[in-house]
């Protein structure tokens, strides 16, 4: 399930939802997902995506991570901040 919804009480604007469902323990699942380095080998490599905080990254609450890829040739820089922490259940980055 992918869900892209416009929250009016929101001022970041629009919020992007999904969901997954897999065969596997949860724990396995959060452990792959909450490695930001795990991000390189799930995007496609026309991307160029790669995560510029140097491993290993203490993944807690207030964690930021800086990212890089190309998009038609275009550098994009990012920086997403763990705003939640709660394993193995869900974690945010913002």
């Amino acid at each position: 399930m992918i869900d892209i919804t416009k929250h009016p009480n929101d001022p970041r604007g629009n919020r992007l939802t999904t969901e997954i469902r897999l065969p596997t323990p949860l724990v396995d699942v959060f452990e792959f997902f909450s490695d930001a380095n795990n991000l390189e080998e799930i995007t496609p490599p026309w991307l160029h995506f790669s995560v510029q905080t140097p491993a290993p990254i203490d993944m807690k609450r207030g964690t930021l991570i800086d990212y890089r890829l190309r998009l038609h040739g275009v550098p994009i820089r990012w920086r997403t901040k763990i705003t939640a922490w709660e394993p193995p259940y869900r974690f945010v980055d913002e």
